[in-house]
């Protein structure tokens, strides 16, 4: 029987060649404590003809859990373009792992008991490693096995290096990946608000947590609103529920979402969601604003959420708006004088507000002495979306998978407090997420297609959502960010060192090829730096 393997941080396609039948390889994982590492497979035969998959630590004592997952192949009909959406006809894509269409593995589904059933296709396996933060450093080997119906047998044996280094069970670094409700409702056929809803709802949670999410979006439809004789009544009881299952999965941060957009990107002017006829800065705006501010601000402090509360006004504010945008922040202020206001902006153009900007990746880059004058005062995330395109790191389904894990590495190297991305399970109406990875965006006057992957990260299924290859190598991106980050102040030098050999900028980073050289260096440093013992005479190992 012949088969393939990959690292987790390089794609598998369904069309890759199989050659590999020496039964004798050992592959080796080189993994830090309270952490994971994975392999990907495909192999020669298909799905009907698998009779079972086993991982079987060698040692009985093992604090290592080994894990089979199905991949699904998703289809990518469009390219991301040179800055971002998708390419149009006669654009150079030297930044692409292949020109679209093709078929790449992402979603990760347990394999249990009959669930391969239903697919189709060659037979395509993830197996994951989960070190739990008590392991002791040190090798451990486990006998991988899978075999067909007829009784033919593939044989490997994976070595885990567990170094003594360990990722803390809470890291600095914020994280937020902004999510649907009603995808969760519709996608999973079940009532708003109901309880199959709400059990439905900490499933996506487990997956935010999965992925190192430490802060969670309060969004607006959240929110039950009616007007009775010209006043707004807001009721919070759903956003309370919501709220207490994030508590349950690592939440540190609450943003409190917008009420408040442009109703095309690039506007002078923002509307009130769900009152789009309405200008916020409006009389009748400005009434909303302050009756829904003060309702969130008792719901807050009743519960005790006040503490640990970053407030959005407006998603994205562009030049033409920034001043608007402003204004509206100081309304708010007046009835939270506490607040701190937090946005995603596509301006450079920062004064008072917001007082944590976000901007692009591409737009920190390019007005970097601005941004890093801010720093020295206040906060900067970062975030991505449909663009920056080109080169730039995202965790878009055509570009060399380990940007995805690198865009951490970037916040490590520019001293950047967060990360924020629109798509957790944001699909547009009648997406097919499997097969429809570039839908029409909605929010631009011009004709607009998302790049592949930017809607979302987790698939739904029949029973809850699916995981996928890019949202484990996000959790590997943050973990590594909390190694970096151990380095900065013991280390720093050798921090700039490594992440030189790793990261040049967002849009410049090393051969894939290359990485486990680095990510070895990284463990390396960060275990000695701990004066404890350490794995110093192993080397990056065969995958």
């Amino acid at each position: 029987m012949k088969y393939t393997i990959r690292r987790a941080y390089e794609w598998l396609f369904p069309d890759d060649c199989c050659d590999e039948n020496d039964q004798k390889n050992l592959i080796r994982l080189d993994v830090p404590r309270n952490s994971s590492d994975a392999i990907q497979l495909l192999t020669d035969f298909s799905w009907s003809e698998l009779e079972t998959a086993s991982i079987e630590p060698a040692s009985a004592s093992c604090e290592i859990a080994g894990k089979w997952f199905a991949l699904l192949s998703v289809w990518v009909g469009q390219n991301t373009g040179p800055l971002g959406y998708t390419a149009a006809e006669g654009d150079l894509l030297d930044h692409v792992t292949r020109k679209a269409p093709f078929y790449v593995y992402d979603p990760c589904v347990p394999l249990e008991d009959g669930c391969c059933a239903a697919f189709s296709g060659r037979c395509a396996l993830y197996a994951r490693f989960d070190v739990s933060g008590g392991c002791p450093p040190g090798e451990y080997r486990f006998n991988m096995r899978i075999q067909s119906k007829d009784g033919q047998e593939i044989k490997f044996s994976v070595l885990i290096c567990v170094y003594s280094v360990k990722i803390p069970e809470k890291i600095s670094l914020r994280i937020s990946n902004w999510f649907n409700l009603k995808n969760i409702a519709t996608r999973h056929s079940c009532e708003l608000w109901s309880e199959e809803f709400w059990r439905m709802t900490e499933q996506y949670a487990v997956w935010m947590e999965r992925a190192r999410q430490n802060c969670f979006l309060l969004p607006f439809d959240a929110v039950n609103w009616n007007e009775e004789d010209g006043n707004w009544i807001f009721s919070f009881e759903h956003a309370k529920r919501l709220l207490e299952i994030f508590a349950r999965h690592g939440m540190q941060t609450l943003e409190c979402g917008p009420i408040i957009r442009q109703r095309f990107l690039g506007d002078d002017h923002f509307c009130l969601i769900g009152m789009e006829h309405c200008e916020a800065a409006s009389h009748t705006g400005l009434r909303f604003i302050k009756k829904y501010y003060e309702s969130l601000s008792a719901f807050l402090k009743k519960t005790g959420y006040d503490e640990i509360c970053l407030f959005h006004v407006a998603d994205e504010p562009f030049d033409a708006s920034i001043r608007e945008y402003e204004f509206l922040a100081q309304q708010i202020r007046r009835i939270i004088p506490t607040a701190t206001f937090i946005d995603a902006v596509c301006t450079s153009r920062i004064g008072k507000y917001p007082d944590i900007p976000i901007p692009d990746t591409k737009r920190y880059e390019e007005d970097q002495e601005v941004f890093e004058a801010i720093q020295k005062e206040r906060e900067v995330w970062y975030y991505t979306c449909a663009l920056p395109g080109g080169q730039s790191c995202n965790r878009l389904l055509d570009i060399p998978l380990l940007k995805t894990r690198l865009l951490y590495w970037g916040g490590a190297k520019y001293g950047l407090s967060g990360y924020l991305h629109w798509g957790f399970n944001c699909y547009r109406p009648a997406q097919d997420p499997y097969q429809d990875l570039c839908p029409r965006f909605g929010a631009t006057r011009e004709i607009r297609y998302l790049p592949p992957g930017d809607t979302h990260l987790v698939y739904p299924g029949p029973t809850g959502p699916y995981g996928s290859v890019r949202l484990e190598q996000i959790r590997k991106g943050v973990e590594d960010w909390a190694l970096l980050n151990q380095l900065r102040s013991a280390a720093p030098k050798r921090m700039r060192e490594i992440l030189d050999d790793a990261i040049k900028s967002f849009s410049s980073v090393c051969r894939t090829e290359d990485f486990s050289k680095v990510f070895f260096q990284l463990l390396m440093a960060c275990s000695k730096m701990n004066g404890q013992p350490h794995l110093s005479h192993r080397r990056p190992g065969r995958l």
